[in-house]
């Protein structure tokens, strides 16, 4: 015995289409079109169904915000990923937010300090580099209650690191668990600067 499949027609695609409907409702156009002669082909169905979406205005998808980064989500790829490091200019005592602290360059324009957010807001990996500009003692700021750790010694509490005064002096600071900040990277001999005056 032999089995014949019989010819896909235009009820068979019309209800393909109509169900397809059911789920898209911003699309208009549901006709199919079987050339005349009753059998539709997977072009015919496609053509029906594109004209389906090709109506669609729905926009209700939401909007991506800066916080996504901070979700927990990774990007991860074969090649690699680049781009360009925050530059975040200071002419003032500054504080910075969160999403400075994600590989930011501070360049400090004056003898100014620079705060950073709490540790416990930010992400782990959270860095910061401030670099001075200019002949001027620029003093970074944990944020209150935060610490730093300088050549492996926890500061106490509060306390600000103080730049030597040269011109190009910087330091990079990563966040160290929920405690406070590590000085990873620095040129110039920063030093403990006390307590917020």
């Amino acid at each position: 015995m032999q089995l014949i499949a019989r010819p896909y027609t235009v009820a068979d695609a019309a209800a393909v289409v109509l169900n397809t409907a059911a789920r898209h409702t911003q699309g208009t156009d549901q006709k199919l079109d079987d050339g005349g002669d009753n059998e539709v082909t997977a072009a015919d169905v496609k053509d029906a169904v594109d004209k389906k979406h090709a109506q669609g205005t729905d926009t209700a998808l939401g909007t991506l915000t800066a916080n996504l980064a901070m979700g927990g989500f990774e990007i991860t790829g074969a090649g690699p990923i680049a781009g360009g490091v925050n530059v975040i200019n200071v002419g003032e005592t500054t504080t910075l937010s969160v999403e400075q602290c994600l590989g930011s360059l501070c360049l400090v324009t004056g003898a100014y300090t620079v705060v950073l957010p709490a540790v416990s807001t930010v992400a782990e990996g959270a860095n910061v580099t401030v670099y001075s500009t200019g002949t001027n003692v620029i003093k970074v700021h944990p944020g209150l209650g935060d610490r730093f750790i300088l050549d492996g010694v926890s500061l106490d509490d509060d306390h600000m690191l103080d730049s030597p005064g040269a011109a190009g002096d910087y330091v990079t600071v990563i966040k160290d668990s929920a405690a406070g900040w590590i000085v990873i990277g620095r040129s110039g001999v920063f030093i403990d600067g006390g307590g917020v005056p």
